[in-house]
């Protein structure tokens, strides 16, 4: 009896096809593996976001008609006058910003710490990022203080 060779196998062409893919998947998948790792370390532009939020604090401080700090000098009340009250605050490893204490909108990402100090004219504040940098800020007041 002669037998039958089988069409199924595993054949050279196979292997070249296999080889010619992989080939090809490979120099895309470095520049995406290296971006991935780039992803998991802190952002470059660190002091860009921190310059913006510093930018953000000062006009939300702007548009306010009166503030008051957190008794643990963590966050910042800023009241408009249209009765809408703004809490900027740290929450986990991020400082947020809550209109009317409801939902809220992230503004700053890897925050370790951040302090408010009130001064008789300015507001300094001071950022201290999970990467270890610091920053500070003083920013003007051009409304009354609510005590």
């Amino acid at each position: 009896m002669l037998k039958k060779e089988s069409s199924r196998g595993f054949t050279l062409v196979s292997v070249l096809i296999s080889l010619s893919i992989l080939l090809t998947i490979l120099p895309t998948l470095a520049p995406l593996l290296v971006q991935m790792n780039h992803i998991r370390q802190y952002p470059e532009n660190e002091q860009a976001t921190v310059s913006t939020f510093f930018h953000l604090l000062q006009l939300e401080l702007n548009q306010g008609k009166e503030y008051r700090l957190k008794s643990s000098a963590t966050g910042i009340y800023i009241h408009e006058s249209s009765n809408r009250s703004i809490l900027i605050e740290q929450y986990k490893e991020n400082v947020r910003r809550r209109m009317n204490l409801t939902g809220h909108e992230i503004l700053l990402f890897n925050v370790k710490d951040i302090r408010f100090q009130n001064n008789p004219e300015t507001i300094h504040v001071s950022l201290q990022m999970i990467g270890g940098n610091n920053y500070e800020r003083t920013l003007y007041k051009l409304q009354s203080v609510k005590e």
